[in-house]
């Protein structure tokens, strides 16, 4: 999904498809993950209401049996990860 054009990504937000396969959801949790598919469900009717996505486990920081992620060698690549995308963002804006 990362080199879709624009048309491609507008079909797809459209149509509802996507996935977690880009290496920046490699430390996402499940139960975030769980939360994103639900708020992107294309039918409104079906899609989690906001109610809902304030009593969810993730947004309530309930537990989870998946290991937090406190260590700094796991921290720093999430933290390259995160910068390298800032900086992606910023480039982008420039050229467009």
């Amino acid at each position: 999904m990362g080199d879709a054009t624009e048309e491609e990504l507008e079909r797809r937000i459209s149509t509802g498809e996507f996935d977690f396969e880009d290496e920046n959801f490699e430390y996402i949790t499940s139960a975030c993950k769980d939360l994103i598919v639900r708020m992107l469900v294309v039918d409104p009717a079906v899609r989690i209401t906001v109610d809902k996505i304030l009593d969810h486990a993730w947004i309530k920081h309930e537990a989870s049996k998946e290991p937090l992620l406190t260590a700094p060698s796991k921290l720093k690549p999430l933290v390259q990860v995160l910068r390298w995308n800032q900086c992606l963002l910023s480039a982008r804006s420039i050229v467009m």
